[in-house]
């Protein structure tokens, strides 16, 4: 649902999805044995394989495997890899380059620091690749952008955009193209005549579940203080 009003409201071609999939769950053994383990796989991920397939289209997917050190050793990461990879048939993955299986394994219980070097290397390759990361940001935008976010709004309207942008020399012809940018970065959310400078937050609200209110506020509330520590 989250992935799914994101891509309508943001209305872009470019851009990529990170799917994260916690590997105990997907591993979790069964009743039935291995066949009521996929079946019950299946089931879970069905439900929304549908809205992923429609978002993603031709966007690269890059799989985040959470948990990979409560898995068993390499059979138990060749087993996930199996059953994502046909799972997940159809979408433009990015395959781990070491490995070669389609999701990159994070470690949550150890405390090394390097335990998403991997996953952060794949999304920083990622997001260069795009067509929208050629185009540059200007320092005057840069200027813009923190002038407005100091404003006690989560929105304001055009008007004041134009206003701002003309002191730091943004000419109002350049204005839409400076919003333009910034939204196809996720940076700003443009509604015709109004601008959202927070759009996490807007899509926290509107979300429907309120479990994944709570836990995209808390984050939000956490990236105050500093980056998080994958």
């Amino acid at each position: 649902t989250f992935l799914a009003l994101q891509d309508s409201l943001f209305d872009q071609e470019e851009g990529m999805v990170l799917l994260c999939v916690a590997l105990q769950d997907l591993l979790e053994e069964d009743e039935e044995g291995e066949e009521g383990r996929v079946e019950r796989v299946k089931a879970q991920l069905v439900s929304w394989r549908d809205t992923l397939m429609a978002c993603a289209r031709d966007r690269p997917v890059i799989v985040a495997a959470t948990h990979a050190d409560t898995v068993a050793g390499v059979e138990g990461l060749d087993r996930a890899n199996e059953l994502l990879a046909s799972l997940l048939l159809g979408l433009r993955l990015v395959p781990d380059p070491v490995s070669k299986r389609v999701f990159y394994p994070v470690d949550n219980l150890r405390g090394s620091a390097n335990r998403a070097a991997a996953l952060r290397s794949a999304l920083k390759r990622q997001a260069r690749a795009l067509p929208i990361a050629a185009v540059p940001i200007q320092l005057a935008w840069l200027r813009v952008l923190y002038s407005l976010v100091s404003v006690e709004s989560s929105e304001v309207h055009i008007q004041l955009v134009t206003s701002i942008a003309a002191r730091y020399g943004v000419q109002h012809g350049h204005v839409h193209e400076m919003l333009a940018a910034l939204h196809a970065r996720g940076v700003v959310l443009r509604c015709e005549d109004t601008v959202i400078l927070d759009p996490n937050r807007l899509f926290a609200q509107l979300s429907p579940r309120e479990s994944f209110r709570a836990a995209l506020e808390a984050h939000l509330d956490a990236l105050v203080e500093g980056p998080p520590d994958l």
